[in-house]
């Protein structure tokens, strides 16, 4: 259970690492053999979106995302949990259309055999990071949101 309570930092751990090693590879053979990876680009393109949703997720996970503590101090506690609920319910809505959209994306990725330009490997190999990242990000969201409330309510009985 404790490997699945880490699992986003793990995978972005070996996205940034693979990253990195496809990136400083392309650039040593540039500049020794004048002669770059031709699967680079693409392949950095495609962790970089995980690396993206990823992230996104652990900022949720760890409650980093940008607020406004001028605006969230002054209310009382009901309207602390109002708020927090609201923008709850609205990211919710906003990445369970990611999760729709990129699943449909990869069903027509599917039904069409899409290839990648220059690995050409299935496409919705690419594409599954935006529905199964936005879930990784929905997970998080709801664990933030319940905790924040909770907290708001710890923070009154002190």
């Amino acid at each position: 259970m404790k490997f699945l309570n880490h699992i986003e930092e793990y995978l972005l751990a070996i996205c940034l690492l693979s990253m990195v090693i496809i990136n400083f590879a392309d650039v040593f053979l540039r500049s020794l053999f004048h002669s770059s990876l031709s699967f680079s680009g693409e392949l950095l393109m495609i962790l970089f979106v995980w690396v993206v949703l990823l992230g996104v997720a652990i900022g949720y996970k760890q409650v980093k995302h940008i607020s406004l503590p001028i605006v969230f101090d002054v209310l009382s506690v009901f309207y602390k949990k109002i708020l927090i609920v609201f923008s709850g319910i609205v990211t919710f809505v906003f990445i369970m259309s990611l999760v729709i959209s990129g699943y449909q994306m990869i069903a027509q990725q599917i039904l069409f055999s899409q290839k990648t330009a220059v690995l050409q490997m299935p496409e919705w190999i690419a594409g599954v990071s935006i529905p199964i990242g936005s879930l990784f990000i929905l997970v998080r969201l709801i664990q933030s949101t319940v905790g924040q409330i909770s907290e708001v309510k710890e923070v009154r009985q002190k």
